[in-house]
């Protein structure tokens, strides 16, 4: 690798783009990541509600939306760790365990919200505006 000319710019150059294009990445999937939280919340309350009433229609519409909910989980968490350069193997298969997989989105969640606000992005209670990057 070649020194620079006169010292005083580092090579390769940063592109500004890029970094505003990470942002945007990590403010979208940031609010994906809070989506699944909620969704988690749903699905938990809809299968005590098919639990308590011993609906098999209502736990079957549970299970699909809970497996819908997974795989949402796992592409989110794994665009998110992405842009944030965390390894992403570990957070997608904490996916898997019911509990620890809100604890990670939480978590997750905090590390957006972190890299936003240290960027100098308004970060609301479901994340970031996109459109304001």
């Amino acid at each position: 690798m070649q020194t620079p000319p006169d010292g005083t710019v580092a090579y390769p150059r940063q592109n500004p783009n890029d970094d505003r294009l990470v942002l945007k990445e990590v403010a979208v999937t940031q609010k994906h990541i809070l989506y699944c939280v909620l969704g988690q919340f749903g699905v938990g309350i809809l299968n005590a509600i098919a639990g308590a009433a011993q609906l098999t229609a209502l736990a079957f519409l549970d299970i699909a939306l809970a497996l819908g909910l997974l795989v949402f989980m796992i592409i989110s968490v794994i665009k998110l760790t992405k842009a944030l350069n965390l390894s992403a193997v570990i957070y997608a298969i904490l996916m898997f365990v019911p509990c620890v997989s809100l604890i990670v989105l939480l978590i997750l969640n905090g590390k957006a919200t972190e890299r936003l606000k240290q960027a100098g992005i308004k970060v609301g209670l479901l994340g970031a505006d996109p459109n304001s990057i």
